[in-house]
């Protein structure tokens, strides 16, 4: 699958998580082609100096380029031409941006479109509702290839009629907002019939930021604010504020990353605070250099009073660092008071200054505890692979068999499904997600949620630690799914899917609808091993046999949300009592003991263990390290092969 980006600036300083998103994609084997009107200025960054020679720009395509991707598209395509134009001028009526401007659009779609087509793109992304989002849209319908955007804020939610969102919305094949708050604004200006296109997927940190765990908290009171210098983050009431405490005689020191258009007003306000011994402006920074920032500070303060889900304080949360923030737009979301940090109104200085007091007086410890906490929050909510396959899988979805008409998913059968994957396999997550595109299931809210596996540095008494966080990560899994009383399906990130689930699917759903069930194992082995279903398989191929015996294997199976509340009972027995076992051993002792609990098999199997190195039972030549990079590439020919013949 190939992806083509658009946005109206980048790479840009303020930018950076697109950059982020850009290069999870990548990791999860999807091809990225980069656009944009133009570059930022002044980029600091060496990444986004990279990400410039990658990007092509349309403003810098030049006359005769420009012309000729115009008059191709005219002489070729003059309906849709004449359609894109009348759409252009009914959204330029709403506008402030007038006519001529929107005429501009057509043009610059008409490049966009052109450098999509030579690339072979299947799908087009924009960033942000304005004017990134109008002409998307309009190389989307030149090009006949889907188009979807991320409404970020809080421009567009201020101007959403007048930026047409709803039309925008109307074409897309879905819009993700990064917030539940984004999503909430985002309705505000669509249709009630359109708001199943609107997904959240996070902006994320990667992998290498994630990795890094901070420092302890120092003593020293010194606060970090680190954002683009414009009204809307607030940094005038972080002046009065820090005069308040100043007049008070409460010492501290602040950093003040960024550059912007209100630099200059910024000065005189501390100059006339008289605050330049306390208050040290850096100018634009890279990331190395907020990374460091961040962590020579107590806290991370921003006191925002326009935003939507910042992403510096999602940086400052996973290097240990509490935060001082407004309670505005998504900030709640990301930010709670008295765990993660201190929320106050906006522009309220007094406010301001007395949590700023209060995260000065606090002991290092409670700063730490709360670095932690937010820490933690970050790492299950703000991974940027995961959120990436998220969108990927939203990507995907249409684009697969039966989208179009609604057609379920195997994952929709159920309440909930999720994919247990260990953080640090980043390899077999990338197949995962590889095979939920191409059977057109979502990953995220809707879809497959990926559960972070467990991992025990001590067996215990289990066989090994690796069993031991197998075991508990299973049944984490089931505790997730009783609160919301639903029956799961749940998935290993080995698995191995079968090409004819899709067809499948409709002749599942009739089958569990109407036969009794309280286990299904769509994979299993110790079964008589029936091969897996072949892609060309039909519909009446498919049984589901009732198994009194045992089944090996917890890569891809279902439970009843019926019997969920007696099988996490059973499994917190065993893991707490003499001899606990591997997942699957439990699961084979629980219907033993409990035999009018029905378990299903699928005839022939739908998924399998593929050949990944096994963090549970490694194999002998896994630990010799001079032949690993040898026995993966193995490995990943045979997974290949698998895939090919499912």
């Amino acid at each position: 699958m190939r992806i083509a980006y658009f946005i109206n600036q980048y790479p840009a300083v303020s930018h950076t998580f697109i950059r982020r998103e850009i290069h999870a994609l990548e990791q999860l084997g999807v091809a990225v082609s980069r656009f944009a009107l133009r570059p930022g200025a002044d980029l600091v960054d060496a990444a986004d100096n990279i990400e410039a020679t990658r990007t092509r720009f349309v403003l810098a395509a030049g006359i005769v380029e420009s012309f000729r991707c115009c008059a191709v598209t005219i002489v070729k395509q003059p309906l849709a031409v004449l359609s894109v134009l009348g759409l252009a001028l009914a959204m330029s009526f709403r506008s402030d941006r007038g006519a001529l401007r929107h005429l501009c659009y057509v043009a610059e779609a008409m490049v966009l479109a052109a450098w999509c087509r030579r690339d072979g793109v299947d799908h087009i992304h924009a960033h942000f509702g304005t004017n990134s989002a109008a002409i998307a849209m309009f190389a989307s319908r030149l090009a006949q290839i889907p188009y979807s955007f991320t409404a970020h804020g809080p421009e567009e939610f201020e101007k959403g009629a007048s930026l047409s969102l709803n039309t925008k919305l109307r074409h897309a094949k879905f819009a993700v907002c990064v917030s539940a708050f984004g999503s909430q604004q985002l309705k505000r200006f669509s249709e009630p019939k359109h708001w199943g296109k609107i997904a959240v997927v996070h902006c994320g940190l990667d992998p290498a930021t994630l990795a890094v765990a901070g420092r302890e908290p120092p003593s020293a009171p010194r606060f970090v604010c680190i954002g683009r210098l414009n009204e809307e983050k607030g940094h005038l009431t972080l002046i009065g504020a820090v005069q308040r405490l100043r007049d008070a005689g409460v010492r501290c020191e602040i950093v003040l990353a960024g550059d912007g258009p209100m630099r200059p007003r910024i000065e005189a306000a501390i100059e006339h605070a008289g605050l330049q011994r306390i208050i040290k402006l850096t100018g634009a920074i890279d990331g190395d250099r907020i990374s460091a920032e961040i962590q020579a500070a107590r806290a991370l303060v921003l006191p925002s009073f326009s935003e939507n889900l910042p992403v510096v304080l999602m940086e400052a949360m996973a290097l240990g660092r509490p935060v001082v923030s407004t309670d505005v737009a998504g900030i709640p979301e990301l930010v709670r008071p008295g765990k993660t940090g201190w929320l106050v109104p906006a522009r309220d200085e007094a406010a301001l200054a007395q949590a700023m007091q209060e995260a000065l007086a606090a002991p290092v410890a409670q700063l730490g505890a709360m670095g932690s906490a937010g820490r933690a929050h970050v790492l299950e909510h703000h991974d940027a692979v995961k959120e990436a396959g998220k969108l990927m899988g939203l990507m995907a979805r249409p684009a697969a068999r039966g989208a179009q008409s609604g057609r379920l998913t195997l994952p929709d059968l159920f309440g909930a499904a999720y994919l247990i994957n260990l953080p640090e396999r980043r390899d077999r997550l990338k197949s995962a997600a590889q095979q939920f595109s191409r059977l057109g299931w979502r990953i995220g809210s809707g879809g497959v949620q990926i559960f972070p596996a467990l991992r025990y540095t001590e067996a215990a008494e289990f066989p090994s630690a690796p069993v031991r966080g197998c075991y508990h990560s299973h049944l984490q899994c089931l505790r997730r799914a009783a609160a919301g009383q639903h029956s799961v399906l749940i998935m290993e990130d080995d698995v191995g899917l079968s090409a004819s689930l899709p067809q499948m699917t409709e002749s599942m759903h009739k089958i569990l609808t109407n036969q009794e069930w309280d286990f299904v194992y769509f994979g299993h082995y110790g079964t008589s091993n029936p091969p897996v279903a072949h892609r060309n398989a039909q519909p009446n191929q498919l049984t589901f046999d009732a198994w009194d015996g045992e089944v090996f294997g917890a890569e891809f199976y279902a439970v009843n949300n019926r019997i969920l509340q007696r099988l996490i009972a059973h499994l917190e027995n065993i893991a707490t009592g003499p001899q606990p076992m591997p997942v699957d051993g439990a699961y084979n002792v629980f219907r033993r003991q409990n035999p009018d609990v029905i378990c299903l098999i699928a005839r022939p199997k739908l998924g399998w263990q593929m050949a990944f190195r096994s963090d549970i039972t490694p194999h002998t030549l896994d630990k010799l390290e001079f032949l690993r990079p040898a026995t993966g590439l193995l490995r990943k020919f045979k997974r290949m092969v698998e895939l090919r013949g499912s």
